[in-house]
């Protein structure tokens, strides 16, 4: 191969690798007025921080579905609770009402649920209480 061939084929692999990284890259989603740091700072929702939340991220749940898990970790904080299924599929829990950790009597708990598919992709967000 001559030398101005190999050169072009290095620019062109520079120039697919730097539009591949640029694609991959997304800022970060942010729901508007939703407090992230309010909502992390109440695991298993111990205080109640998060039920004030709620609302919020079901009237923007568009922006959450089709995330990565990692955004929604990035978005929403460390689940409480995951439970694997079939084909890499998994549920994600984030617990509104106080529960069991908190050493609550109250005998409903109410929980924020996300679902990912198996290409790791938020499929439903719903609530869901447990009697």
């Amino acid at each position: 191969m001559n030398r101005p061939l190999i050169s072009t084929l290095h620019l062109i692999t520079c120039f697919i690798v730097a539009l591949i990284s640029v694609g991959c890259t997304s800022s970060p989603v942010q729901l508007n007025n939703f407090d992230a740091r309010s909502w992390k700072s109440d695991p298993n929702g111990c205080n109640q921080k998060r039920s004030q939340w709620v609302p919020v991220i079901l009237e923007q749940k568009d922006k959450v579905l089709a995330l990565s898990e990692t955004a929604v970790i990035d978005l929403l904080g460390k689940p409480d609770q995951i439970e694997l299924y079939k084909r890499n599929q998994k549920l994600y829990h984030y617990q509104i009402s106080p529960g069991a950790p908190c050493n609550s009597k109250d005998s409903v708990e109410t929980e924020l649920q996300v679902r990912f598919n198996a290409m790791g992709r938020a499929k439903e967000i719903y609530v869901n209480t447990i009697e």
